[in-house]
Order: structure tokens, then C-alpha cells, then sequence
């Protein structure tokens, strides 16, 4: 019996033993678990702080730079928080009134305006753009849309005014955190506006006084122009489009009768356009006059000749060491009624002329009058065409038939000038001046002049 107790005893032991093991792994696995769980507890305590750390050095960052913007504006800054506190100013406020930026941080707004200014701010208030009941604050949360005069003063108090804007701050939850006030110092705009204002005057005056001049060497190169009644008596059927590009141009024509009752019919097409090719006419003009009147001379290649060499001299581009090279291309027509012929003679133009509807061109030669690589040597061709009652004949210079227009942006061309030419060679000259104009007019529509446009047309009859 007693060994049977003392068994007994002993598988009792052994139970507590196991049971005491079984508790002894569970509380090891657990204590393990516990460090373990510290273990990550503990890293992610670190990765927070090292993410922290890295907000805060974005955020230091991103306050730096943004401090290093704001004191590059050149206009004055101010950040006001819900309190109505003043957050931030930048250099150009600070440098402006004579505070240091620590002196304003903190402190109200009130310090930096004029009551005036302070009592004008009501007036752009807005209870909508309020973020705080901060009285202070609603002086400044006037409507972005709108711009106000407000007068800033200075620590020494002088007074500096200035245009303001303002708009409202939201932090990303779209709360209203604050408002930005930006000003700039009209006194500099003024300055500016004034120192504007006198260069546009002087501008304007410099510009009236140069088209004065301009309208007055109008008056002068037109002068030069033939008389349009001693052309309407000797050529009765017949029209002159001139139309310079700008108000004065390098296209002039002329009709010129002689003693023997022929006709010199000219037409000229000299350097540039503006001023510069007003200046060419002229001595082309004035050269064309003495070949005519002093010269006597009255075929067109011997015409053409003696101003090729004429304008060569007069420029002196005839020497060793010309200053400029500059000339003109030519047509000049000779009309001989009671011969019943017209003698033509070109340098880079052309004659064209309409007969039973057929467009006849004869050419021009391949040679400019008066410039260095003219040569002075050169003898024009004569051509002689019978005249004919229902001939209708026409000279042009480029700038009609290079100027661009249409739906393609292609130039006007020579092709579909002779088309509307045989449309139009029997109306009345008036006529078709009328219809060329139009057609020229509608073709170009809102591109601008390349050139000067002359176009003549007349017929003997």
C-alpha cells in the first residue's frame, strides 16, 4: 500500500513537472515574441523619426527657398495668419520701411499703414474670404478680383503709397489659414509712366515731323508725274494706276509730247521702295528730261542708253570705288500716229499688248540702267508695232504680278493679269482701271504691299 502511494506521488510530480515545462516554453515564447514585436516597435520608431527628420529638412528646404523668392520680388509682401498676426514680410518691405523683419513678425498690420489707409480697407471687405472674427484681419480680406491705393509708412514716418492685392491662403484641407498682401510702389510706376509718356510725346512729335516730310515729298514726287489733262489730251483712251506701297515710291511714269506730234510714253522701276526709291525717281526723272528735251533724243534705245550711263555717273558708280549700286529697270514707248507705229524699247520690262483677244508680250532686254554691273556699252532693241484702232496696250512694274494673296498665298502672276486683260481690253479705259483695282484689291485681301504698283494702259485711237 505504501508503494502504491509513493507511485502515485511520483506521476503526480511528473505532471507538475511537464505542465511546469509546458509553461515554462510558452512563457520563453513569449517573451521572445515580446522582443520581437519591440524589435519592430522599436524600428518603426526610428523610420518614423528618420522620415521625420526628412519632413523637416524638405520643410527647411522648401521655407528657404521660398524665403529666397519672395526677397527677389520687387514688390512688397505681406503674410497675415487667422489672427491677423503678421507671419512674413519680404527684403523689399523691410528694406522699404526700415523695420527688420523681427520687429513685425508677431505684431498687427496696423503698424505698417496709415488709419486712413486702414479705414479704406473696409471697403473692399468680403464676409466670405474672412477666416477668423479677427477685426484686425478683416482689414485686410478685401476681394481678390479687386485692387486698392493704400499709403505704408515708413519707421521715420513718411508716407509711401502703394497699389495693393490680396488673396486668401488655404492650407491642402482647403482651410482658410490666411491672406497674402501684394503691393507695388506707384511712385516707381508713375516715374515710369511719366519718363513713357515723354518718350511717346517726343516719339509722336518725331514721327509727325518725319510724315510731314514724308506727305510733303509726296507732294514733290507726284509734281513729277505727268499732268493728267495734257495726257487726257494727247492720250485720250487710256489710265494710270500708281499706287505706292508706302506714301512715297520708287514707280514713276511719264508722258511726254514732242514738237513733231509723237508721244514718249515711259515708265520706270527704280531701286527700294519709300524714300530711298523716291529719291531714285527723281534723278531718273530729272536724267529722262534732258535725253527728251535737252538730248532731243527720241528713239527709246537710245533713250534707254544715255540713262544707263547718265545714272551710272550721277552715282558715281562709274568709278574705282563706287559708294553705292543702285538703278532702275525701264519701258518707254514711242507713239507715232501719223506713222501708225509704236516703237518700244525695254531694260526688264515688258510691252503687252491685246489684239482680237490674243495677249501679245514683247520683252524687254535683259539689262538694267545705272548700276555698277550695267553696261554702259549696251545697245537696247527697238521694236516697231503696227498700230491697230482696237489694240489696247499695257506696261507694269513687278509689284502686281509678285504680290501675294488668294486662298493659296500665291503671287497675283503675269498669267492671270493678261487673262483679265483680254476679259477687259474693250471697255473704256476708266473701266477697267476700276476693274483692276478691284480684282487686284480682292485677290490681296489682308496681306500686306510687297512693292509700289503701277499699271498703264492706253490705245492710240
Amino acid at each position: 500500500m505504501a508503494e502504491k502511494l509513493r507511485h502515485q506521488k511520483i506521476d503526480a510530480l511528473e505532471v507538475e513537472l511537464e505542465i511546469l515545462k509546458l509553461a515554462a516554453a510558452e512563457q520563453e515564447t513569449l517573451v521572445r515574441d515580446g522582443y520581437v514585436r519591440s524589435d519592430i516597435m522599436l524600428q518603426e520608431v526610428l523610420n518614423d523619426k528618420a522620415t521625420l527628420q526628412e519632413k523637416e529638412a524638405g520643410l527647411a528646404g522648401a521655407n528657404e527657398f521660398t524665403s529666397l523668392v519672395l526677397n527677389m520680388m520687387d514688390e512688397v509682401l505681406i503674410v497675415l495668419g487667422t489672427d491677423g498676426k503678421i507671419q512674413r514680410v519680404n527684403k523689399k518691405l523691410t528694406d522699404l520701411l526700415g523695420h527688420a523683419a523681427e520687429e513685425l513678425t508677431g505684431t498687427n498690420p496696423d503698424l505698417l499703414f496709415s488709419n486712413a489707409s486702414l479705414y479704406h480697407c473696409q471697403q473692399f471687405f468680403d464676409p466670405a474670404l474672412c477666416a477668423s472674427d479677427s477685426i484686425t484681419y478683416q482689414f485686410f480680406s478685401w476681394n481678390p478680383q479687386k485692387q486698392t491705393e493704400l499709403t505704408l509708412i515708413t519707421r521715420n514716418g513718411r508716407e509711401i503709397l502703394h497699389d495693393f492685392r490680396s488673396s486668401i491662403l488655404h492650407n491642402f484641407q482647403g482651410k482658410k489659414v490666411g491672406v497674402v498682401i501684394v503691393g507695388i510702389d506707384l511712385r516707381e510706376i508713375k516715374a515710369k509712366n511719366e519718363m513713357l509718356n515723354r518718350s511717346l510725346q517726343e516719339v509722336k512729335e518725331a514721327n509727325r515731323q518725319i510724315m510731314d516730310s514724308i506727305q510733303y515729298a509726296r507732294r514733290i514726287q507726284r509734281s513729277l508725274l505727268s499732268n493728267r489733262q495734257v495726257v487726257k489730251q494727247h492720250l485720250r483712251r487710256s489710265f494710270f494706276i500708281w499706287e505706292p506701297r508706302d506714301v512715297i515710291g520708287g514707280d514713276i511714269y511719264h508722258v511726254y509730247p514732242l514738237e513733231d506730234g509723237n508721244l514718249i510714253i515711259s515708265l520706270f522701276d527704280c531701286t527700294g521702295h519709300g524714300v530711298p526709291g523716291a529719291f531714285m525717281t527723281v534723278l531718273a526723272s530729272g536724267k529722262l528730261h534732258h535725253a527728251i528735251r535737252g538730248e532731243k533724243l527720241s528713239s527709246p534705245a537710245g533713250i534707254l542708253k544715255h540713262l544707263n550711263r547718265a545714272v551710272r555717273s550721277a552715282l558715281h558708280q562709274d568709278s574705282d570705288q563706287p559708294s553705292s549700286d543702285d538703278g532702275l529697270e525701264a519701258a518707254i514707248c514711242l507713239l507715232d500716229r501719223a506713222g501708225s507705229t509704236l516703237t518700244f524699247a525695254g531694260a526688264r520690262l515688258s510691252l503687252h499688248y491685246i489684239h482680237n483677244r490674243e495677249a501679245i508680250t514683247v520683252k524687254g532686254d535683259r539689262q538694267s540702267l545705272g548700276y555698277r554691273r550695267s553696261d554702259p556699252d549696251f545697245d537696247f532693241i527697238d521694236h516697231e508695232i503696227p498700230l491697230e484702232r482696237d489694240s489696247a496696250f499695257y506696261l507694269w512694274t513687278d509689284g502686281i504680278t509678285d504680290q501675294v494673296g488668294g486662298d493659296k498665298g500665291l503671287p497675283f502672276g503675269r498669267a492671270r493679269l493678261l487673262k483679265l486683260l483680254r476679259e477687259i481690253h474693250q471697255l473704256p479705259f476708266n473701266r477697267q482701271q476700276e476693274v483692276i483695282r478691284q480684282t487686284f484689291a480682292t485677290f490681296t485681301g489682308g496681306e500686306q504691299r510687297r512693292d509700289d504698283v503701277t499699271v498703264i494702259g492706253f490705245s492710240p485711237g
